[in-house]
């Protein structure tokens, strides 16, 4: 009986130091895990280097020029909260779209519109389209402005044969302030001529 109990005793024994042999090894050869204090800084270091080497690109995009007043890819300039959002020429306006748009008409009487589309977010208030022909005003209209986001309106020039020429239209507001600019040409009888012949 005596055998027995301690051939069990050196079982166990035996057995509890098998377990630490290979609980001791499994700790020797596993990669040793930082702390979490210690995890959780190195994670923050890491982010703020990256955000670091993003800053530069976005304060890049954020200098770019804006485009300029009465071109085709932006919008005119913002004076006193008055804004041309579109100067476009064309031959008529239908239901106050533009129709038929176009840079260069023919010298034959028929009528040229200088459309526009406003933003304003004050009163009413008035504006004025230049029509320039060698850097003189020929003609010049001026025309009410209402408080709205889409406000449409237009002046029109004849396009008779004397009025053949290259043109610039600027569009300021009651202050003399330019809002935006755009050209088109009138084609009289011998320019066109001269075209076909070239």
């Amino acid at each position: 009986m005596r055998l027995m109990n301690t051939w069990g005793v050196g079982v166990l024994v035996f057995g509890c130091a098998g377990l630490l042999i290979t609980a001791c090894a499994t700790i020797d050869g596993a990669e040793k895990i930082p702390p979490p204090d210690l995890i959780k800084a190195e994670h923050v270091i890491k982010h703020d280097i990256q955000w670091a080497q993003a800053a530069p690109l976005a304060e890049q995009s954020e200098t770019k020029p804006p485009p300029l007043p009465g071109s085709e890819n932006g919008k005119g300039a913002l004076v006193d909260g008055l804004q041309v959002v579109k100067l476009a020429f064309g031959k008529d306006v239908d239901h106050r779209q533009l129709q038929q748009p176009a840079e260069s008409f023919a010298a034959d009487g028929s009528r040229i519109y200088a459309y526009l589309a406003l933003a304003n977010g004050k009163a009413r208030q008035m504006i004025t389209v230049d029509f320039k022909r060698d850097d003189r005003v020929v003609y010049s209209v001026r025309l009410p402005v209402g408080r709205s986001n889409n406000w449409r309106t237009w002046a029109t020039y004849r396009a008779h044969q004397q009025r053949a020429g290259e043109y610039a239209v600027a569009v300021r507001d009651q202050q003399g302030n330019e809002l935006a600019q755009g050209t088109f040409s009138v084609i009289g009888e011998q320019s066109g001529a001269r075209a076909d012949a070239r």
